[in-house]
């Protein structure tokens, strides 16, 4: 939809000049398209879901190094293992 902004229908549109120069003409076009408020909250909400989703990868590898550091950094294997009565 946002190529559309740059095109012809939006720009310099010979139709819409056409239906305007009418006498009774029950609506007003602008000269050029614009975005609207829905059309940017949307680009930003894909934004912010993009970012969502890479902290989200970062989060759980960095996460993963921890654990994996905490089990190669054990003094005994015994740590790792379950307590068990004997």
């Amino acid at each position: 939809t946002l190529i559309i902004l740059s095109s012809k229908l939006c720009q310099n549109n010979d139709d819409i000049r056409q239906v305007m120069g009418q006498e009774n003409v029950m609506y007003s076009f602008p000269d050029e398209c614009n975005l609207s408020e829905g059309a940017k909250c949307i680009i930003s909400a894909t934004a912010f879901w993009f970012l969502a989703g890479i902290l989200s990868c970062t989060s759980f590898r960095a996460g993963r190094k921890k654990m994996e550091a905490s089990l190669v950094n054990t003094d005994t294997p015994s740590s790792v293992e379950p307590l068990l009565p004997s």
